[in-house]
């Protein structure tokens, strides 16, 4: 129940660092954190749902792995 909480806190806070940095102008950090919100949420799932539905669990693991792959793609394009 304790690691629920801390990941809904989690997610939470990554939203305000995004809109926050969308707001001041900084598009590039406002990208990195929305990209993390999925991936959190997937976490989340994982963590605190018992009984899962594979397919279920697939999909979601597939859809954060793409916006894991746009950070690094960003990384990669920037260098």
């Amino acid at each position: 129940m304790y690691k629920s909480k801390i990941f809904i806190i989690l997610i939470a806070a990554v939203y305000v660092f995004y809109v926050v940095f969308e707001f001041n102008g900084n598009p590039d950090l406002a990208f990195y954190f929305e990209s993390l919100i999925v991936p959190l949420v997937v976490a989340r799932y994982v963590v605190s749902v018992k009984p899962k539905n594979k397919l279920f669990l697939l999909f979601f693991v597939i859809f954060a792995a793409s916006d894991l792959l746009a950070i690094f793609d960003k990384i990669a394009y920037q260098m």
